[in-house]
């Protein structure tokens, strides 16, 4: 692996996403803002996406920028830098397992809900309404 690159490159590319931010933020009333992080696990790479979403209106997600050099305590320090800056909710893709180097805490609260075969089961179905009666 490469040696950890320096609080200078962690700084460049928080500039760099913090622009590209900077292009699609246009404040709204009733209009939601978020940062998604996602990991790519299997091109090693971190990809930031700005998503939106006005009222009655489709969320949509703009591409920021990705994070070339694989580690998560680089990643942490972009995010501290980030969330310095905004006021944003971050959300994290694909981080089920990991913790943040520092704190050890949980990057992601998420889990995968795994639907049982049957779920959807005539039986199981009628079921379920009798109980609910």
């Amino acid at each position: 692996m490469a040696e950890m690159p320096s609080n200078n490159q962690a700084i460049k590319e928080t500039y760099l996403i913090s622009q590209r931010i900077t292009q699609h933020f246009h404040p709204h009333t009733k209009a939601r803002y978020q940062i998604l992080v996602v990991n790519n696990r299997f091109d090693q790479v971190f990809n930031f996406f700005f998503e939106l979403q006005r009222s009655s209106q489709l969320p949509h997600s703009f591409p920021l920028h990705q994070v070339t050099y694989y580690d998560l305590a680089f990643l942490e320090k972009i995010i501290q830098l980030l969330q310095a800056e905004y006021g944003f909710t971050f959300t994290f893709r694909n981080f089920t397992g990991l913790f943040w180097p520092s704190t050890q805490q949980k990057i992601s609260k998420h889990f995968r809900f795994k639907l049982a075969n049957n779920l959807f089961n005539k039986d199981n179905l009628a079921n379920n309404n009798s109980q609910n009666s």
